[in-house]
């Protein structure tokens, strides 16, 4: 999709002023991950959504959001590695319109190290698509567990510090 038809899909001052808290806080999170301990974050970014019953309405905003948020962050000032962006953006405007969504991190080994990848899940399922290859990550942390974001018991083998982010890799690619 082209970048005029993509800035089609506003089609109203609503649309653009999401649009723009969109762009505000992907430009602000990594000042917000530098200086607040992450179960801070989540609880800045993530108070505990009505429960709504789903609506037309709410489905319509949630693809609004997921659509800016990929044109956000799919351009080059937002760097590489966006999949932690990408989640807390999604985390908190999904919350935002009442989606129940969960925050999960995982970690693999790979010949060079650990690596990380964050993702959505809703009713336990990946939200809002399934990710290929997911299934290669030991979850380390969630906010599953009452609103409050907990340390999953690993393995000893998996230290929790000194890993990092990456897009969740296909089965094809699984090392050893």
């Amino acid at each position: 999709m082209r970048f005029r038809d993509k800035l089609n899909r506003i089609k109203n001052p609503k649309d653009f002023w999401l649009l723009l808290e969109i762009i505000g806080l992907a430009l602000l999170l990594p000042l917000l991950l530098r200086y607040l301990r992450f179960p801070e974050l989540l609880q800045l970014l993530g108070k505990k959504p009505a429960r709504l019953p789903e609506t037309d309405y709410q489905n319509r905003q949630a693809e609004k959001v997921r659509l800016f948020t990929n044109f956000v962050l799919g351009h080059r000032f937002a760097g590489t590695k966006t999949c932690l962006k990408r989640s807390l953006v999604l985390y908190h405007f999904l919350r935002k319109i009442g989606l129940d969504v969960e925050i999960e991190l995982g970690i693999t080994r790979q010949e060079s190290g650990l690596i990380g990848h964050s993702w959505l899940t809703c009713n336990g399922l990946p939200y809002p698509e399934p990710e290929p290859g997911l299934d290669f990550y030991q979850t380390i942390l969630s906010s599953r567990d009452s609103s409050r974001f907990c340390l999953r018991q690993l393995p000893g083998q998996f230290p929790v510090s000194g890993f990092r982010f990456s897009e969740p890799r296909t089965k094809d690619s699984r090392v050893g």
